[in-house]
């Protein structure tokens, strides 16, 4: 029956999702960080430098 072929399949493309998804929330927190300081150090960065006369 290729109904339940295309079933399986998508049911193993939705578990894969699941657990792609499971991975992403798990370093979330470390992603978001790094780029909250990485901001902040460019912030610093640029009021370090003195202004440019144009």
């Amino acid at each position: 029956m290729p109904d339940t072929d295309t079933l399986q399949f998508f049911l193993v493309a939705l578990a894969g999702a699941g657990l792609l998804g499971l991975a992403a929330m798990r370093t979330y927190p470390r992603d978001l960080a790094t780029a909250q300081q990485s901001t902040r150090r460019i912030a610093q960065s640029l009021r370090a430098q003195p202004a440019k006369e144009s």
